[in-house]
Order: C-alpha cells, then sequence, then structure tokens
C-alpha cells in the first residue's frame, strides 16, 4: 500500500507524522527534541578503538555513544588495501581522524545498547542525484540496465569532477530529455558541492570529534521518510510546520509542494484523522483478525514472536489453518510497518502439511511486505514449522517510543508529559484563559520539569506563560488533567 496522505503534527518539543493509504493509518513516526535522530550529521570523528574480532572500529563523536564504523563502510585511497574482507587494522589505526556520517541511530539501553552507525562514505542528498564528495564512481538504481544505462552514464561522467561520486536517486522520474536532465543534476552538484565545501572547510579549522552538520531537521526528515510525488496531499497541523514542508519540497520534490497545507486552525490531527486510536490500538498485545483469529505479540530482547489463534474463525480442518495463516500474514504486514517492528521475527503458525498451502502463505507474506519501505525479507518456513522474516531497523519502534521497556509495557512518563502538553495547547484552544494547571502524577510531573522542560518553556510561550504543572500521587499514572485558572 502506498502512502497517499500524509499528516504532519507538531507539539511542544515533538513532531508527530501518520501515513496513510484510504484512510488507513500505515506507519507513525515521531521526531523529539531529546534524543533526535542524528542519521545524515556529519562529524569530524577520531577512531578510539579498533576490534578486529568483529572487523570494526569505534568512533568517539564527541556526543553521546561511540559510533560504530564497519570495515566495509571505511573509504580507501587507492593506494590502500582493496577488497571487501581486508581487516580494519590494515585501513585505520587509533587515534585516526576523518569524517563520517550516521546513517543509523543507536538503539538499546544498558549492556544491550548500541551506538549509532556512521559511514566515511559522506552522502549529500539532492534532487535527482546524491553527492559522494570522497567515493568515485556512479551509482544507479538496481535494475537500471543496457540502452539506459549506458545513457545516463555518458550524460553525467562528465559531470563528475575527480575524486567525487554520485547515487542516482530514481530512475522513474528523470527527465525525458537529455537536456533536462544534464542541467538538473549539474544544478544538484553545483549546490551539493558548495554544502560540502563548507562542511569541508569547518573540518580544516576543527579539532576531533566534532560535529560539523547536524543533517536535517525533523520536518525535512519526516519529508525525507515518508513523502513521494505521488502524495495526495500533506496536511500539517500549522502554517509553521507546512512552510518548513514546502521548502523541503521546493528542493526535493517540486511537484509537491502545491499539495501541502496548513490546517485553517492549529488542530490536534491524530484525534480528528483517527490516529490516536491506532495508536492506541498498535500498543495492545493482541490484533483481532477479521475471521475470528487473533494475532498474539511478544516482544523480546532479541526477537519479536508473533503467535496465530484460530480464535472463533468458521471452517475446519487445512482449509482453516490455511485461511486464518493468510488473513493472519496480511495484517502482520501492516503490524510490522505500524509497529515499526525490526529485527528477527518468528511466527507460530497454525500447522500446515500441504506444501501447496505453505506456499500460498508465504506468497501473501511477501506480497503484503512488498512495499515496506524498511525493507522486508521473508526467509521462509523452519523445520519446526515456524516462518521467519527480517526487517530492517529505522528507529526504535512504536512501543519503545511510547512505553517504558518491553518488560514494562506501560505508557512512559515521558510520553504522557508529551499528551500532557498536547492536551494543554488544546485546552487553550478552545478556552483561552488567564492560566492553566496541568495535573498529571508525580513522575509525569518530573518527566516534565526534567528531560521536556524546553518543551514545557515552548508551550508556555503558546499559551501565555500562566501554567502550573501538578504531580498528585494519588493520580492513576495515565491520567492527565488540564484546568482552567
Amino acid at each position: 500500500m502506498r502512502t497517499d496522505t500524509l499528516l504532519l503534527e507538531r507539539s511542544p518539543g515533538e513532531l508527530r507524522a501518520a501515513a496513510l493509504c484510504n484512510g488507513e493509518v500505515l506507519q507513525v513516526d515521531h521526531w523529539r527534541d531529546i534524543g533526535a535522530s542524528r542519521v545524515g550529521a556529519t562529524y569530524l570523528a577520531r577512531v578510539r578503538r579498533l576490534d578486529i574480532a568483529i572487523n570494526a572500529a569505534f568512533m568517539d563523536l564527541g556526543d553521546g555513544a561511540d559510533g560504530f564504523l564497519r570495515g566495509r563502510e571505511v573509504a580507501r585511497s587507492p593506494d590502500a588495501a582493496q577488497g571487501s574482507h581486508v581487516r580494519i587494522n590494515r585501513l585505520l589505526h587509533e587515534g585516526a581522524a576523518f569524517p563520517v556520517q550516521i546513517v543509523a541511530d543507536g538503539h538499546g539501553e544498558g549492556e544491550a545498547a548500541k551506538g549509532p552507525g556512521v559511514t566515511s562514505f559522506v552522502r549529500l542528498r539532492g534532487r535527482i542525484v546524491d553527492l559522494r564528495p570522497s567515493t568515485e564512481g556512479l551509482v544507479l538504481p538496481d535494475g537500471v540496465g543496457g540502452a539506459a544505462r549506458r545513457r545516463i552514464e555518458t550524460l553525467v561522467a562528465p559531470l563528475l569532477q575527480a575524486g567525487e561520486g554520485a547515487v542516482l536517486r530514481d530512475i522513474e522520474s528523470l527527465p525525458a530529455e537529455d537536456a533536462a536532465l544534464v542541467a538538473g543534476i549539474a544544478a544538484d552538484l553545483a549546490r551539493l558541492r558548495t554544502e560540502w565545501a563548507a562542511i569541508a572547510l569547518r573540518a580544516e579549522g576543527a579539532r576531533a570529534p566534532v560535529r560539523l552538520d547536524p543533517g536535517p531537521g525533523a520536518v525535512a526528515r519526516a519529508m525525507a521518510d515518508l513523502a513521494n510525488a505521488d502524495l495526495g496531499s500533506v496536511l500539517c497541523g500549522d502554517g509553521e510546520t507546512a512552510a518548513a514542508a514546502r521548502r523541503w519540497a521546493a528542493r526535493y520534490l517540486p511537484a509537491l509542494e502545491g499539495r501541502i497545507e496548513a490546517a485553517r486552525a492549529p488542530a490536534n490531527l491524530f484525534e480528528t484523522q483517527g490516529v490516536e486510536a491506532v495508536i492506541e490500538g498498535a500498543l495492545a498485545p493482541r490484533v483481532a483478525l477479521p475471521g475470528g483469529g487473533e494475532l498474539v505479540f511478544e516482544p523480546g530482547e532479541t526477537l519479536t514472536a508473533v503467535d496465530v489463534n484460530s480464535g472463533s474463525h468458521a471452517g475446519s480442518g487445512m482449509k482453516l489453518a490455511r485461511d486464518v495463516n493468510i488473513e493472519a500474514v496480511v495484517a502482520l504486514g501492516r503490524q510490522l510497518r505500524l509497529r515499526a517492528l525490526a529485527g528477527a521475527i518468528v511466527v507460530d503458525a497454525l500447522k500446515m502439511t500441504e506444501r501447496h498451502d505453505r506456499a500460498a502463505v508465504l506468497e501473501a507474506l511477501r506480497e503484503t511486505v512488498a512495499d515496506d519501505p524498511a525493507g522486508v525479507v521473508v526467509h521462509g518456513w523452519t523445520v519446526l514449522g515456524f516462518i521467519e522474516l527480517t526487517r530492517a531497523r529505522r528507529g526504535p519502534s512504536l512501543a519503545a517510543r511510547l512505553q517504558e521497556s518491553v518488560a514494562a509495557p506501560q505508557a512512559s512518563a515521558v510520553a504522557l508529559g508529551y499528551a500532557a502538553l498536547r492536551r494543554l495547547l488544546a485546552a487553550a484552544r478552545a478556552h483561552p484563559a488567564g492560566g492553566y494547571a496541568i495535573q498529571v502524577a508525580p513522575e509525569v510531573a518530573d518527566a516534565i520539569a526534567g528531560p521536556l522542560a524546553a518543551a514545557l518553556a515552548e508551550a508556555l510561550g503558546t499559551v501565555g506563560g500562566n501554567v502550573i504543572v501538578a504531580g498528585e500521587p494519588a493520580r492513576a499514572r495515565e491520567s492527565i488533567e488540564v484546568m482552567v485558572r
């Protein structure tokens, strides 16, 4: 299912985005000021430690956990050792400093925490092509060959300078005319070279480790992840967010710029469009299937287990098992994206003995996940009758963003704090007054006063500043009330 509507809703300290298709919510994302994503940020980093056993380096970025640099992500000079299996100690030495770019945020806590993934193949985004300033060569999308490849290579190669490379973004959106293609790519490269020159200049006078470029902001990240030229509309909760989305579209997707609009008055789009209810359902462990069966999600530290129950589904025998399993994998495909599940996923499907039934279930699953932007690999059936699949990690799961932990699946104090600030703004819009009181549980009040202090200040600036946050010991954890004073 391809997104046709995108919702962007800014609230104090947070941007929320929802991708919809025919009114059905496909994906929900959160971009928060605290713990903000750093994907795309560029650093002058220093090698802190080499780990020959895993052929990787741990990079001191200067803020937060060390970056993790795999050997295959090390850009090499022409005289350096070549090959995909060259040991990291032949490429780098401890103390070496060079630019890296974050390609994946860190995740996990405690001993299971993993730092951000980084690469030395820095890549700057353009409209038609991305610039790789320190990596030679032109990279085309998979499946482009023959006359199309020769045409593009002939036109683009003369535009590249010595030592730099480019990645063609999307073959389907390329101009048909050679002159238009060359002009568009040349404009991209000129602008991106200017950006890279500014980053390189900062690196020349800097002492590692230091951040050279913060990467895109929240609206730009949301648009880059979720927008496409076929979107029917991008609906924003306020004019400032809409303006930021239009600026992004003008640069990367001009055809979309005219389809970006702001709500007539600041509004809670997630409430009016039914997204809040979908989020609540996506945090529940059980999902009902249309025919009466259900999926049961059991997330763990290393993998997610999904159990398929037949429940009250009508039917019997192998036909029942096949029908329930097909319903289950179709629903699973949507839930994977909605819940932002990643890594190893094991499905305990109803047992089937016929090979054609098992093949039909896998075909239904592969068809369902084909459009998942994260990329899902269906590995097939195990000898024990489980379905194994993996989904690429693109950030924390929905539960990780909104709940305390896998072991304690209750709303986190931070998530409840954000919800309280959203309710404050809604109350201020509905009942303008000289002051308000937010009544919450003590741990939520502590979160608002602590990690959400900047978000609270943003909210105070919007509603006028006269706000009391009261932590009430007797109040239930998820109970939030905003009173007009």
